[in-house]
């Protein structure tokens, strides 16, 4: 499935040393054939060019039956330590959710407001899990992106020993020659080109121990129960 998305992977991995990748991938693009009734969905924090996938993909997984609440990072931008980003903020896709979607967006804290990333969304969804007794979720990004936003929430929920089920639910197609902003907002490039970069992160930020060996999240997958 995701063509484009898997011919990089096929591509790019094995010269990056990020073996089992494309099983793992293989294997997380088939968690929205049939639905699984989890508890909540989670939308990762994305550029403007990139969040209309996120927000299509969101609506589309509950007009297929799944009525559960969807969560978007707070950013805090009241924080003194607040830093911006690429992301557009909680208040502005609140809105955009709520008017365009039909969708009422409920808040994560992030817990540092100065450093809004894909693992620090990780943690702040792990944590949030944790405290609110939620088991199940489905994590939604963009193609390119989900790679790297799923093993973030696969290995801190490893990490964190929570119960938490990860599923994940993958954009709709966009165009992938497209010159988009991705990243902090400091990223530039073409759709295609970008998932290149996506697995050099995926490598470099397993070295320091914040993302989990994909032998260890194909472990975890494997292990994943199906919500009731």
């Amino acid at each position: 499935m995701y063509g484009t998305l898997r011919e990089e992977i096929e591509k790019n991995s094995a010269e990056l040393g990020l073996d089992g990748l494309l099983a793992l991938h293989d294997i997380i693009s088939r968690d929205t054939d049939s639905l699984r009734r989890v508890q909540g969905i989670y939308l990762f924090s994305e550029t403007e060019d990139n969040q209309e996938a996120v927000f299509t993909a969101a609506k589309d997984i509950r007009e297929r039956g799944l009525d559960v609440p969807v969560f978007v990072v707070n950013d805090r931008p009241e924080d003194t330590a607040y830093k911006p980003c690429g992301f557009p903020g909680f208040i502005a896709w609140s809105r955009r959710l709520r008017d365009g979607y039909g969708i009422k967006a409920e808040p994560v804290d992030v817990i540092d407001a100065g450093r809004l990333n894909t693992f620090s969304e990780a943690q702040a969804l792990i944590k949030f899990s944790k405290e609110n007794n939620l088991g199940s979720w489905y994590v939604v990004a963009p193609q390119f992106h989900m790679p790297r936003a799923f093993i973030g929430a696969a290995s801190v929920a490893i990490q964190e020993c929570s119960p938490a089920d990860i599923f994940a639910c993958y954009g709709p197609d966009q165009n992938w020659e497209e010159v988009i902003v991705h990243s902090q907002g400091t990223t530039k490039g073409k759709r295609r080109d970008l998932v290149k970069g996506e697995l050099e992160r995926i490598k470099n930020y397993t070295k320091p121990g914040n993302l989990l060996l994909i032998r260890d999240v194909l472990g975890y997958v494997s292990q994943r129960q199906e919500p009731q």
